[in-house]
């Protein structure tokens, strides 16, 4: 004859036990990765502005042109920037040929990048303006602070700062509104 092992598995309170150890462990888990994915937001966010910032400042000085950067979305049949500044709807960079502040192609200005609306509640705001032109130095009169905020407010908001020689640097971004 033939005998019957034990049979080996969970029981029904060993499994109870892990569930409500696992229910625990994702109870504080969870904000904190929710804190994380705004963070990286964020950061994504300003890295994406500084990047496009940069970009308009050494391409002013390569080509020794007029670059703007212009915020709200900028169509390429020439709509200018947005008024009142609105770069939580994105930007755009142009080699601004004719210094009008405008893209309009028939003019010869050139598209260099464009941003797409930011996501997720972020609002960005820079002093007011709703453009930063660079001259052919790499300059600007448009010296303000950006600061880009979510709905956690000032404490995790980041900032940027763009001096009269057009360096952009980071910054303490005062207030989210």
């Amino acid at each position: 004859m033939r005998k019957w092992s034990a049979q080996r598995g969970f029981t029904l309170i060993e499994l109870m036990i892990t569930v409500f150890l696992s229910a625990i462990v994702l109870t504080f888990a969870v904000p904190s990765f929710r804190s994380i994915v705004q963070d990286n937001r964020l950061v994504t966010q300003i890295n994406n502005l500084t990047t496009d910032l940069s970009l308009a400042r050494s391409e002013a000085v390569k080509r020794g042109r007029r670059v703007t950067v212009c915020s709200g979305a900028v169509a390429a049949n020439g709509d200018g920037c947005a008024s009142p500044a609105d770069w939580a709807g994105g930007w755009s960079a142009f080699v601004d040929v004719d210094g009008d502040g405008t893209l309009d192609t028939a003019d010869g200005d050139l598209a260099l990048r464009s941003h797409v609306p930011l996501e997720g509640g972020l609002t960005l705001d820079y002093s007011g303006a709703n453009r930063i032109t660079f001259d052919a130095r790499g300059a600007t009169t448009n010296i303000g602070t950006f600061a880009l905020c979510d709905d956690r407010g000032a404490g995790h908001a980041r900032g940027r700062i763009i001096s009269m020689t057009g360096r952009v640097r980071t910054a303490d971004p005062g207030g989210c509104s």
